[in-house]
């Protein structure tokens, strides 16, 4: 591959329809007759003119597929999907676009992706507000684990988070625990958080947070849990032996 080669993620399926007729004359389209590009970050749209002199229409032809956002607005398949790999994998916006960048294909800006996240977080919501009206809804998140050494820790012999909190809801009962970390938490973590850790206080913003030792939130918890006979799990970055 050239040096200045610039890759593009096409879904093989949008492309074919969109090269299956010309808007205006309705023949083929074929690639070599392709004049441009618009491009978008990830997404792109071909310029591809007709090849048929008595036509000649340049038709955009589109690589692939989109979806409406709860706002009315359209949005690219491709990046929500990337959202939804950062949020189950731990990632941010960095380190994803420094891989793309590493295959040469084009980055995705901070703001489009924290849109796709909450639009991520949105979907979640609904799915947990329908699964709490038939069983326990519980929710938690362990963190972000590549901020500050810029190495993500995805093993259970490498992981080294601690769970700050746990909250759960079933029914008209509800739990919120916060619990006391065994080390300091990262300046990194904090900047997402708010949390800090020091001298054995946690604080939230530099407000004092009522916590408890990891195994009394943990006995808490799963007291909690039990007394549901249908417990629905949804976590976020979570690979911490408990």
């Amino acid at each position: 591959m050239r040096r200045n080669e610039i890759r593009r993620i096409v879904e093989l399926g949008v492309l074919a329809d969109g090269l299956n007729c010309c808007q205006l004359c309705g023949q083929p389209l074929q690639l070599s007759n392709c004049v441009g590009e618009q491009k978008f970050g990830l997404e792109h749209i071909l310029i591809i003119k007709c090849k048929f002199t008595d036509c000649g229409l340049v038709n955009e032809v589109a690589t692939r597929s989109k979806h409406q956002t709860s706002n009315g607005r359209s949005a690219w398949d491709v990046i929500t999907k990337l959202a939804t790999g950062m949020i189950n994998g731990g990632f941010d916006e960095t380190h994803v676009n420094s891989l793309l960048g590493a295959l040469n294909i084009p980055s995705v800006s901070q703001k489009t992706l924290k849109h796709r996240e909450r639009e991520d977080g949105q979907q979640l919501g609904q799915i947990v507000i329908v699964m709490s009206e038939r069983s326990l809804a519980v929710s938690f998140d362990g963190a972000w684990q590549n901020r500050d050494t810029g190495r993500a820790y995805n093993t259970l012999t490498e992981r080294t988070s601690d769970i700050v909190q746990i909250a759960a809801i079933c029914g008209d009962q509800s739990i919120n625990i916060h619990m006391n970390p065994s080390k300091r938490i990262s300046e990194g973590a904090s900047q997402v958080t708010g949390l800090t850790f020091e001298g054995g206080i946690l604080k939230r913003h530099g407000h004092l947070v009522k916590s408890v030792s990891a195994e009394e939130g943990l006995r808490c918890f799963t007291q909690f849990v039990a007394s549901s006979a249908k417990p629905f799990l949804i976590g976020q970055n979570f690979d911490v032996p408990v």
